[in-house]
């Protein structure tokens, strides 16, 4: 009676295949070799694409405050008096300051 011969190496012995199981088990080390080379290819990868880092909070708080500006210029424009006017226009003034601060600060 011939046993079967075990496709990677060795034959049937008392029902286990003499070195299949050696031979698995350094496949799976070197999956996991490559698999973990492949994950950090991939992270370095992304970090490489990834565009400089941007500060959009202070970009978001100076478009804030030179939209504030805009309405106090608005405003000014459309006031009944002058004193209203002045007051206007020098809250435009500080918002556009305050935009102006906080692009220094940010850079």
């Amino acid at each position: 009676m011939t046993r079967p011969q075990c496709t990677l190496l060795g034959e049937f012995r008392d029902g286990i295949r003499a070195g299949c199981e050696i031979e698995v088990q350094m496949g799976a080390n070197q999956m996991k070799k490559v698999l973990t080379v492949a994950a950090a290819a991939g992270l370095m990868m992304l970090g490489a694409c990834q565009p400089a880092a941007e500060n959009t909070t202070a970009e978001n708080m100076i478009d804030s405050q030179e939209a504030n500006a805009a309405m106090y210029e608005n405003m000014a424009d459309e006031a009944t008096n002058e004193s209203t006017e002045a007051m206007f226009e020098n809250a435009a003034d500080a918002s556009e300051a305050a935009a102006d601060a906080v692009a220094d600060n940010a850079m």
